[in-house]
Protein backbone atom coordinates (compact mmCIF):
# COMPACT_ATOMS: atom_id res chain seq x y z
CA UNK A 1 0.00 0.00 0.00
CA UNK A 2 1.38 3.80 -0.98
CA UNK A 3 1.49 6.08 1.87
CA UNK A 4 -0.18 9.58 1.10
CA UNK A 5 3.32 10.92 0.39
CA UNK A 6 4.00 8.50 -2.49
CA UNK A 7 0.57 8.97 -3.68
CA UNK A 8 0.70 12.37 -3.44
CA UNK A 9 4.09 12.71 -5.35
CA UNK A 10 2.38 9.99 -8.21
CA UNK A 11 -0.43 12.45 -8.51
CA UNK A 12 1.43 15.13 -9.44
CA UNK A 13 3.20 12.95 -12.19
CA UNK A 14 0.21 12.28 -13.61
CA UNK A 15 -1.07 15.85 -13.93
CA UNK A 16 2.28 17.36 -14.52
CA UNK A 17 2.17 15.15 -18.05
CA UNK A 18 4.84 16.91 -19.88
CA UNK A 19 8.55 16.42 -18.85
CA UNK A 20 12.09 15.68 -20.14
CA UNK A 21 14.17 12.52 -19.40
CA UNK A 22 18.13 13.10 -19.72
CA UNK A 23 20.53 9.75 -19.76
CA UNK A 24 23.21 11.64 -20.81
CA UNK A 25 27.14 9.21 -20.41
CA UNK A 26 29.92 7.74 -21.50
CA UNK A 27 27.82 5.81 -23.94
CA UNK A 28 27.08 8.96 -25.97
CA UNK A 29 30.69 8.86 -27.19
CA UNK A 30 30.48 5.34 -29.79
CA UNK A 31 26.80 6.65 -30.68
CA UNK A 32 25.84 3.56 -31.32
CA UNK A 33 28.65 1.71 -32.84
CA UNK A 34 31.58 -0.34 -31.32
CA UNK A 35 34.73 -1.10 -33.38
CA UNK A 36 33.16 -0.08 -36.40
CA UNK A 37 29.56 -1.67 -36.26
CA UNK A 38 26.21 -0.54 -35.30
CA UNK A 39 24.97 -2.03 -31.63
CA UNK A 40 21.02 -3.03 -31.72
CA UNK A 41 21.17 -2.31 -27.94
CA UNK A 42 20.26 1.13 -26.81
CA UNK A 43 23.16 3.11 -25.62
CA UNK A 44 23.12 2.94 -21.90
CA UNK A 45 23.42 -1.06 -22.34
CA UNK A 46 26.28 -0.77 -24.71
CA UNK A 47 29.20 -2.37 -22.50
CA UNK A 48 26.71 -4.86 -21.36
CA UNK A 49 25.39 -5.64 -25.04
CA UNK A 50 28.61 -6.14 -26.10
CA UNK A 51 30.70 -7.90 -23.62
CA UNK A 52 33.10 -4.60 -22.95
CA UNK A 53 35.66 -5.54 -21.12
CA UNK A 54 35.80 -2.87 -17.93
CA UNK A 55 39.60 -1.66 -18.32
CA UNK A 56 38.19 -1.30 -22.72
CA UNK A 57 34.95 0.70 -21.79
CA UNK A 58 36.96 2.93 -19.34
CA UNK A 59 38.94 4.27 -22.24
CA UNK A 60 35.63 5.98 -23.38
CA UNK A 61 35.95 8.10 -20.56
CA UNK A 62 39.27 9.91 -21.91
CA UNK A 63 37.07 10.58 -25.04
CA UNK A 64 33.96 12.12 -23.22
CA UNK A 65 33.96 16.32 -22.73
CA UNK A 66 31.13 17.90 -21.80
CA UNK A 67 33.12 21.31 -21.28
CA UNK A 68 30.23 23.10 -22.97
CA UNK A 69 27.07 21.66 -20.88
CA UNK A 70 25.12 24.45 -19.80
CA UNK A 71 22.44 23.50 -17.15
CA UNK A 72 20.63 26.83 -17.30
CA UNK A 73 20.10 26.17 -20.85
CA UNK A 74 18.79 23.01 -20.58
CA UNK A 75 16.17 23.98 -17.86
CA UNK A 76 15.61 27.01 -19.87
CA UNK A 77 14.62 25.47 -23.15
CA UNK A 78 12.57 22.93 -20.99
CA UNK A 79 10.81 25.60 -19.37
CA UNK A 80 10.01 27.45 -22.46
CA UNK A 81 8.58 24.25 -23.72
CA UNK A 82 6.60 23.83 -20.74
CA UNK A 83 7.97 20.86 -19.27
CA UNK A 84 6.68 20.91 -15.76
CA UNK A 85 9.87 18.12 -14.72
CA UNK A 86 13.34 17.12 -15.01
CA UNK A 87 14.80 13.81 -14.37
CA UNK A 88 18.32 13.70 -15.10
CA UNK A 89 20.10 10.21 -14.71
CA UNK A 90 23.31 10.67 -13.15
CA UNK A 91 24.44 6.92 -12.63
CA UNK A 92 24.21 4.69 -15.90
CA UNK A 93 24.33 1.09 -15.46
CA UNK A 94 27.87 0.93 -16.49
CA UNK A 95 28.94 2.30 -13.16
CA UNK A 96 29.87 5.92 -14.33
CA UNK A 97 28.40 8.85 -12.04
CA UNK A 98 27.50 12.26 -13.88
CA UNK A 99 28.76 13.61 -10.55
CA UNK A 100 32.21 13.76 -8.06
CA UNK A 101 32.19 10.40 -6.20
CA UNK A 102 34.05 9.51 -3.12
CA UNK A 103 33.46 6.18 -3.71
CA UNK A 104 34.98 5.52 -6.96
CA UNK A 105 36.79 7.53 -9.51
CA UNK A 106 35.00 6.93 -12.40
CA UNK A 107 33.21 9.92 -12.73
CA UNK A 108 33.20 12.62 -14.96
CA UNK A 109 34.79 14.75 -12.01
CA UNK A 110 38.12 12.38 -12.73
CA UNK A 111 37.83 10.35 -15.11
CA UNK A 112 37.14 12.76 -18.36
CA UNK A 113 39.37 15.53 -20.16
CA UNK A 114 37.26 18.36 -18.28
CA UNK A 115 38.16 17.20 -14.78
CA UNK A 116 37.44 19.77 -12.31
CA UNK A 117 35.77 21.88 -14.94
CA UNK A 118 32.31 19.96 -14.74
CA UNK A 119 29.65 21.51 -12.68
CA UNK A 120 25.96 20.56 -13.46
CA UNK A 121 24.77 23.14 -11.09
CA UNK A 122 21.10 22.44 -11.61
CA UNK A 123 18.82 25.80 -11.42
CA UNK A 124 15.41 26.05 -10.62
CA UNK A 125 13.41 27.44 -13.41
CA UNK A 126 12.82 31.44 -12.67
CA UNK A 127 9.54 31.61 -14.84
CA UNK A 128 5.76 30.56 -14.06
CA UNK A 129 6.44 26.51 -13.46
CA UNK A 130 9.16 27.79 -10.19
CA UNK A 131 6.36 26.47 -8.01
CA UNK A 132 5.35 23.85 -9.55
CA UNK A 133 8.51 22.22 -11.28
CA UNK A 134 9.95 18.59 -9.81
CA UNK A 135 13.57 17.65 -10.86
CA UNK A 136 14.98 14.11 -9.68
CA UNK A 137 18.22 13.01 -10.09
CA UNK A 138 17.64 9.35 -10.72
CA UNK A 139 20.97 6.81 -10.23
CA UNK A 140 19.90 3.53 -12.42
CA UNK A 141 20.29 0.18 -10.43
CA UNK A 142 23.53 -1.64 -10.77
CA UNK A 143 23.83 -4.04 -7.91
CA UNK A 144 27.01 -4.41 -7.26
CA UNK A 145 27.68 -3.51 -10.78
CA UNK A 146 26.15 -6.17 -12.27
CA UNK A 147 27.28 -5.38 -15.91
CA UNK A 148 30.88 -4.46 -14.80
CA UNK A 149 30.61 -7.99 -13.51
CA UNK A 150 29.47 -9.53 -16.40
CA UNK A 151 31.80 -8.29 -18.34
CA UNK A 152 34.68 -8.76 -16.52
CA UNK A 153 33.67 -12.39 -16.60
CA UNK A 154 34.50 -12.51 -20.43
Amino acid sequence: MMNSVSTSGLDWFRSAKFGLFIHWGLYSVPAGEWRGKKVSSIGEYLMHAEYIPISEYETIAAQFDPAGFNAREWVGRAEEAGMRYLVFTAKHHDGFAMYRSKVDRFNVVEATRSGGMWSPSWPKPAGKARSSWGFIIRIAWTGTNRMAATCRAI
